[in-house]
């Protein structure tokens, strides 16, 4: 009887969701007023907020991973979609909407002027619900549809000003990196559907092979090591874009699909790599960016490497709460670059910031908040989760040297933080001071939210106890995380006031690696292309056209098409 009502309210809760984000899409669709959506919203967001937690809290009462529960759902074709309603879709889902209920009402305010801002939101819904099927899809068949559809929502969505050439190239390139992910996934489906259970009974290299489509669609949705470019060139889109997508839904969906398959994923010491070199060199670029969204973006592929990090060590569930820690302040921060950007007169490169931004002490606080959590102040959420990757990767199987890198990451996190916030707000004034009033820009409930998810959410959950509620460690392998990030704050001083612009030069042309790439793929691609084009000669050019004009010439064409008719015929019965 209890387990009969508890699966009731589960799914109870579950379609409340669906159907209220449903029911709004249809809403807005039908109307397109930006009147009409906030009135709507603004009623019910707390019904669906209260909705999602509760089913958070039901899921957390359950112990560690709480329950699954599968909805099955009979449909005209054979493949039956299912929805796993589970500890971790439920999580993931709660700390993606409350993320988007902050950065809808900030887009309202930040879109108000601009043209089409309904068709803007409404991709936004839109976007939102297509990201709830790939949370809560139960296999491969569902996860694609909505893993396809959030690729072509970024797409309209990074374009959204299609008359700027960035945004329609940045859109392009999102486009491409990601097919090629896309492809290498949809391969690793397709093999499993014809293999089925044999692909586990084949010998190890061909399992190997299978896997390694799996990865690549992986690291190129996640913004991994060899497909990173496209994430810092996607900024080009407006600012609560890049703060719904790339912190906290798209670039996670990489991360979320590893996660949930890591029980029978086998190979984690490739992942942990992957994951170090991204940490690596994110860090690298974005000490070497002058752009203030591209050093965010390139602070968000860092972030995704340490995912990659934790879960090649094998942590599915500190993974996910660090996904959540990550998706509030990586998001208070991107929408603070739009602030910013809007502050000094649409002025991106905070080398040429004036500095009089600390003049609003709000934004100022804000953004100093989200900084020194992402670069693990102690007590602070982000120190909780490096605190536990350190001691782990301190222990790992993989080597001294992996571990040398993965500190070399975090310090650079550090490095890049303070930059940040040397540039932003306490500029060198190589320019003439410019400041702007926000205006009707009042996004300050938005940044409260998020504040109080980036400061309290690690340690609430840290202390709750989980696969890291007893540890034994050495003294000095306890302060190690402390003496990294102070390393960071004291290296990125001497940076900003002994070296000044020297720092720059550390990759100043991004370490070459846009050029050599896109040389390479025009290359590779060329003569793919040739060998193509020289195949469809051969085969229908020359072949097919040939024998179709000898068969002409020679008056066969009537006894020809007559044995191609009785063959046609006796195929089909």
């Amino acid at each position: 009887m209890v387990s009969s009502l508890l699966f009731f309210l589960v799914s109870l809760g579950f379609m409340f969701l669906f159907f209220f984000l449903v029911g709004l899409q249809l809403l807005f669709w039908k109307v397109r007023s930006l009147g009409t959506f906030r009135n709507v919203f603004g009623t019910y967001k707390f019904a669906l907020i209260g909705g999602a937690l509760s089913l958070e809290v039901f899921f957390l009462s359950l112990g560690e991973y709480g329950v699954n529960v599968f909805l099955e759902l009979n449909l005209w074709f054979n493949m039956t979609p299912y929805v796993s309603v589970d500890f971790f879709s439920c999580v993931f889902f709660v700390c993606a909407l409350m993320v988007s209920w902050s950065i809808m009402d900030f887009g309202v305010s930040y879109m108000t002027d601009e043209g089409g801002v309904g068709n803007f939101l409404f991709y936004l819904l839109i976007f939102l619900l297509l990201m709830f099927v790939l949370v809560f899809s139960g296999n491969f068949l569902m996860l694609f549809v909505g893993w396809e559809g959030v690729g072509l929502l970024s797409f309209l969505l990074i374009s959204w000003w299609g008359g700027r050439f960035g945004a329609s190239a940045g859109s392009l390139q999102a486009v491409y990196y990601n097919r090629v992910g896309d492809s290498g996934l949809l391969l690793f489906l397709v093999i499993s559907l014809i293999l089925g259970n044999g692909v586990w009974i084949m010998n190890s290299f061909m399992v190997s092979s299978f896997f390694l489509f799996f990865v690549l669609g992986v690291v190129s949705k996640s913004s991994q090591l060899l497909f990173h470019p496209w994430l810092p060139n996607a900024m080009e889109g407006p600012t609560p874009v890049s703060s719904l997508l790339h912190s906290s839904t798209m670039v996670m969906a990489g991360v979320f699909l590893l996660m949930r398959s890591l029980e029978f994923f086998e190979y984690r010491g490739m992942i942990y790599l992957v994951g170090v070199c991204t940490c690596v060199l994110g860090g690298v670029l974005g000490m070497s960016h002058g752009d203030f969204k591209k050093v965010v973006a390139y602070s968000t592929t860092s972030q995704l490497g340490f995912m990659m990090v934790v879960l090649g060590l094998g942590w599915d569930w500190l993974c996910l709460l660090y996904m959540m820690i990550h998706a509030f302040f990586k998001a208070m921060i991107f929408m603070m670059s739009g602030v910013v950007i809007h502050m000094s007169g649409g002025i991106q490169d905070f080398r040429h910031m004036s500095g009089n931004l600390m003049l609003n002490g709000l934004m100022f606080f804000f953004y100093s908040v989200g900084g020194v959590v992402m670069m693990g102040f102690p007590f602070l959420s982000g120190f909780w989760m490096k605190d536990v990757i350190l001691e782990g990767a301190m222990g790992s199987y993989l080597g001294f040297f992996s571990w040398c890198f993965f500190n070399v990451s975090v310090l650079l996190t550090g490095l890049y933080s303070m930059r940040l916030y040397f540039g932003g707000f306490m500029g060198n004034l190589v320019s003439p001071p410019k400041l702007m009033a926000l205006g009707a820009l009042r996004p300050y409930l938005s940044f409260l939210r998020l504040l109080l998810g980036s400061v309290c959410l690690g340690g609430f959950v840290y202390f709750l106890g989980g696969p890291f509620g007893h540890v034994l460690l050495a003294m000095g392998d306890k302060f190690f995380a402390i003496v990294v990030f102070v390393l960071g704050v004291g290296v990125s001083f001497l940076l900003v006031s002994a070296l000044k612009g020297t720092s720059f030069l550390l990759g100043g042309y991004l370490l070459f690696f846009n050029p050599i790439y896109h040389k390479v793929l025009v290359f590779v691609g060329g003569w793919v292309s040739y060998v193509v084009g020289l195949l469809d000669f051969l085969m229908v050019e020359f072949l097919f056209y040939g024998g179709v004009k000898f068969i002409w010439s020679s008056g066969l064409s009537f006894r020809f098409g007559l044995v191609f008719m009785l063959l046609l015929v006796f195929s089909l019965f």
